[in-house]
């Protein structure tokens, strides 16, 4: 009896293990051969280019550059970050999360490094596109630096935090982009770009 009831408390361990993490999920999904899950794209909803400085404009902190093609990050003779927000409506209600990355494109990089800063915006409904500036700009949490190509689309995994975010029943998620060695200079495809894809959230879930 003693022994059954170790096997069934083993078990109920096992999946509580399983289940408190999607990222095990995931990977038993995978090892399953269970190919077809769920996925959607959430393109970029809002994004905009913060500008304090620039040795042609001049100082502009209190500018709009909403409809820029690019968003910028950058720290030599050109002072900007990139704001990009997503709206989170079309993930399914009551979905589990898997997977989810943030997908990129840097289209041009001026400077020698090929790395990027990303923070998440404390407050994803509180900036416009078109009325956003460097000066009024949402404060925003350091996540991490992340090497990229330029010319492909390059990925940042945010698993959790679009978790988080859904599990909160928020509406919105922002990212900001900034130069964090201030010898890159780079500039990601925006929604105004015609030539590359803007960037966007890659999402695998199960209903």
């Amino acid at each position: 009896m003693m022994k059954k009831i170790q096997i069934v408390l083993l078990c109920l361990v096992v999946i509580f293990l399983i289940f408190s993490c999607e990222q095990y999920l995931y990977d038993l999904l995978k090892l399953t051969g269970i190919d077809d899950i769920p996925s959607l794209e959430i393109v970029a909803a809002k994004d905009a280019n913060l500008i304090e400085s620039s040795y042609q404009q001049g100082y502009v902190a209190d500018q709009n550059f909403g409809d820029y093609n690019t968003i910028d990050f950058a720290g030599t003779q050109y002072v900007a970050r990139g704001i990009v927000g997503f709206n989170l409506y079309s993930i399914p209600a009551g979905a589990t999360i898997l997977k989810a990355e943030l997908r990129y494109v840097v289209v041009i990089r001026a400077g020698s490094a090929n790395y990027v800063s990303l923070g998440l915006v404390d407050d994803s409904t509180s900036w416009l596109e078109n009325s956003v500036t460097w000066n009024n700009q949402p404060s925003a949490t350091y996540i991490g630096d992340y090497e990229f190509t330029v010319g492909a689309v390059s990925t940042i995994d945010v698993t959790n935090f679009v978790i988080d975010a859904v599990g909160n029943d928020e509406i919105q998620l922002s990212f900001l982009f900034s130069d964090p060695t201030n010898s890159t200079n780079g500039k990601i495809a925006a929604r105004e770009n015609t030539q590359y894809r803007e960037a966007y959230l890659y999402i695998e879930y199960l209903p």
